[in-house]
């Protein structure tokens, strides 16, 4: 039993020497230096994202023009087993 691990563990390394052996060179990765046309500072701490309940609607249509026109930038529907309604939920920061 020892034997037949013994050579499974040295097909194996085989394989993985030969897989670094036969990859291909990979370039370094270009370093950018830092840029005016940056959309945003590294600085800039993330923002906090706070989701709430915006609405309920009888079909996904309604929901969807509700979330376009609410004026926040993040929202989604999800349809409701329990309800049985199409919840519009927002990011109420976005």
């Amino acid at each position: 039993m020892r034997t037949r691990h013994a050579l499974a563990g040295a097909a194996l390394g085989a394989v993985m020497a030969l897989g670094v052996l036969a990859a291909p060179a990979q370039a370094a990765p270009i370093q950018a230096g830092p840029s005016a046309s940056a959309a945003v500072s590294v600085n800039t701490p993330p923002t906090t994202q706070v989701w709430g309940h915006y609405g309920s609607y009888l079909n996904q249509f309604e929901c969807n023009i509700a979330g376009s026109l609410s004026g926040y930038s993040r929202w989604y529907c999800v349809y409701s087993d329990y309800s049985d309604l199409w919840e519009l939920y927002v990011d109420f920061n976005s």
